[in-house]
């Protein structure tokens, strides 16, 4: 007879394994709601600014450059949502009774912060295609 690692001893209490396959399932809805969320934002933002997309186009700006920066609003704006919710994670755990088992990993977190960055390009992405069909002259307001 042998005695169980205390990790072996959890795994095999009935319900472990499909718990934390539902957990996995809610981080990556999570992932995909906020890539979602991302891509229509930045879609609201380009439509507004079709005229300063379409001035820009028109004195010379390559369309990399107008790529660059939508990729680096998208990744300041993640980064300060993860910030945010990072800070509001760490407090509420401070705040919750110690009988709620909760674990911040730095390993969730880097995957968390990979994943919101990820989503955050592909958001910028779509919104992309669109600015590089903006014909400069009907942008800001010609026929």
């Amino acid at each position: 007879m042998s005695a169980l690692t205390l990790d072996q001893a959890i795994a095999s209490l009935p319900g472990v394994t499909q718990q934390q396959s539902v957990f996995t399932a809610v981080i990556g809805v999570t992932l995909a709601v906020a890539g979602i969320v991302v891509a229509l934002f930045f879609a609201l933002l380009t439509l507004e600014r079709v005229g300063l997309f379409g001035v820009l186009k028109a004195i010379g700006s390559p369309s990399r450059s107008l790529a660059g920066g939508l990729v680096l609003q998208a990744l300041l704006i993640a980064g300060g949502a993860f910030v945010l919710g990072g800070a509001m994670t760490w407090g509420l755990s401070r705040v919750i009774p110690k009988t709620v088992p909760l674990q911040l990993l730095p390993r969730r977190v880097v995957i968390t912060a990979v994943g919101l960055a990820v989503t955050a390009v592909i958001g910028s992405a779509i919104s992309f295609r669109r600015i590089i069909r903006i014909d400069p002259a009907t942008a800001v307001g010609g026929s």
